[in-house]
């Protein structure tokens, strides 16, 4: 990486979206997707609130797939707690590997992003990466929307 930019494993976490505290449900969630990843000596005060693509008919969760004939939502709610809950973060929503949207605030960074612009005869994937102070990064795992036909 770039001179300075060190990554450490014991600063990074993998956290699981569990239905229910289990071994079984934890190795369903890092089978299906339903993870994201903190790094940062922050990364432990960064809680993913809500992650979700919605339709008209059906909802979809971190690692899913959704179909739709129509037009998207995303959802999303990141909270800082702790000493860095003051501080800003920057979150950027992307679509097909481009930033559609670049949030900020302070403590919460929530949106209801919608999306009508699906082009047919594709999946379309969205991601979220989120910034916070003293390089805290939150990254969550794609969600995809299948616009192909039949």
């Amino acid at each position: 990486g770039v001179e300075g930019d060190h990554f450490s494993p014991s600063l990074s976490q993998t956290v699981f979206l569990l239905e229910s505290f289990s071994r079984n449900d934890a190795i369903a969630a890092l089978a299906q997707g339903r993870v994201y990843a903190t790094y940062g000596p922050h990364g432990v005060d960064t809680h993913l609130r809500t992650y979700e693509i919605r339709t008209k008919d059906t909802v979809a969760y971190s690692g899913q797939m959704i179909r739709t004939g129509g037009s998207i939502t995303l959802n999303f709610a990141l909270d800082l707690t702790g000493p860095i809950a003051k501080r800003g973060l920057t979150v950027d929503v992307i679509k097909n590997g481009r930033v559609i949207k670049t949030l900020e605030g302070v403590g919460t960074v929530e949106s209801h992003i919608e999306d009508t612009d699906l082009s047919l005869g594709r999946i379309h994937v969205y991601r979220v990466d989120a910034r916070g102070p003293k390089q805290t990064r939150v990254l969550f795992n794609p969600i995809f929307v299948d616009r192909r036909a039949g």
